[in-house]
């Protein structure tokens, strides 16, 4: 249990680094020619009807295509963390049975919060935040999420010591 949701937390805040801290070290596309965009592509799971629109675009205006690609890979990142959460979420329903109702209301409590956080970080919705909710945002992954992490572990190193 601890694995998975360890596994969700990880992708959601590098999802969160990688989109909302600024300049990030990426790729410079401008470099690139259309076979290696092509093997970069596969690499990042992108759909093949996907590649073939950035890249019909790529042979019309290069600038432009990369405005998509960056996009695109923000998309790719986004359901890759939600895939974890969605992972961690059914690791946690499958083994109820085995966890004690103090481990089961805080490993619920933090997926429930992780679930908040993925929201707040939906790549179509983010450029839409208030300031108000830009805060909330701030004050889950600085305090709330970190704090509801560590009450999980130390719940579970707590009964790993009893049995």
């Amino acid at each position: 249990m601890h694995f998975h949701l360890e596994s969700a937390f990880g992708e959601i805040l590098e999802l969160h680094v990688q989109g909302l801290r600024g300049f990030v070290k990426s790729l410079r596309y401008d470099l690139f020619t259309e076979n290696e965009l092509k093997l970069h592509f596969d690499d990042i799971g992108m759909t093949i009807f996907d590649q073939d629109r950035i890249l019909e675009g790529w042979r019309v205006d290069k600038q432009s295509a990369i405005v998509k690609i960056r996009k695109m890979e923000r998309l790719l990142n986004y359901q890759r963390a939600e895939d974890k959460l969605r992972e961690a979420n059914n690791f946690y329903f499958l083994n109820l049975l085995y966890i004690s109702d103090v481990v089961s209301e805080k490993c619920k409590d933090l997926l429930a919060n992780l679930h908040k956080y993925m929201n707040y970080l939906d790549p179509d919705l983010y450029k839409t935040q208030t300031s108000e909710r830009l805060e909330e945002i701030k004050k889950l992954r600085q305090t709330i999420l970190p704090e509801k992490r560590n009450s999980v572990r130390i719940e579970m190193q707590k009964e790993l010591r009893i049995e």
